[in-house]
C-alpha cells in the first residue's frame, strides 16, 4: 500500500522548555519558521541558535532536532512530489542555514502561514487542495528575497 504524501501546516506554541530527545528526519521538506523565542538547532554535524523571525529548511532525510525554552513556530511540511524540480532546487540551496526573514516579505509570509493553519484546521478532509497554493506562494516569496537572505549566525 502506497502512503499518500501529506502537505501540512503545523503551529506550535509552548510556554515552557521543550527538547527533542533524538535526531530525526523526514521524507518531506520541513520549513521551520520561528515566530518567537529561541531554539537551538542540532543539524547532522553542526549546532546553532535561532531567534524570532528566522527560518530554516530541513531537506528530506536530513537528521535534526531542536531544543530550548518557550517558543512559537509554524512548520510547513512539504512533500517533494508536490512541488516542481525548480522549487526543490531552490529549497535545497537555502537549506540547513538559519535565515532571517526579509522585512519586505515577513508580514505577508507570516499572514499566509497563519491563514494556512486556520484553513487546515477547518478543512480536515480536503485541506491539501486549499493548502498547496499557500505553500507555493511562500516558496515564491522566499525565492524573491533569496539574494537578500542574511544568515542568522552572521
Amino acid at each position: 500500500m502506497k502512503i499518500k504524501p501529506i502537505l501540512e501546516f503545523e503551529k506550535v506554541a509552548l510556554t515552557k522548555s521543550s527538547n527533542m530527545l533524538d535526531l530525526h528526519s523526514h521524507q518531506h521538506y520541513e520549513l521551520y519558521f520561528l515566530l518567537s523565542g529561541t531554539r537551538q538547532i542540532f543539524l547532522e554535524d553542526c549546532f546553532f541558535e535561532m531567534t524570532a523571525n528566522t527560518f530554516i529548511v530541513f531537506p528530506p532525510h536530513c537528521a535534526h532536532k531542536t531544543e530550548g525554552g518557550a517558543f512559537t513556530r509554524i512548520n510547513l511540511n512539504l512533500p517533494p512530489q508536490l512541488i516542481s524540480e525548480e522549487q526543490q532546487k531552490f529549497l535545497n540551496t537555502i537549506a540547513k542555514k538559519a535565515l532571517i526573514l526579509d522585512e519586505r516579505y515577513k508580514e505577508l509570509i507570516l499572514s499566509l502561514l497563519n491563514e494556512a493553519c486556520y484553513i487546515q484546521s477547518k478543512n480536515k478532509n480536503n485541506a491539501e487542495t486549499y493548502l498547496k497554493p499557500f505553500a507555493e506562494m511562500i516558496i515564491t516569496l522566499l525565492s524573491l528575497q533569496k539574494h537578500d537572505f542574511i544568515k542568522a549566525e552572521e
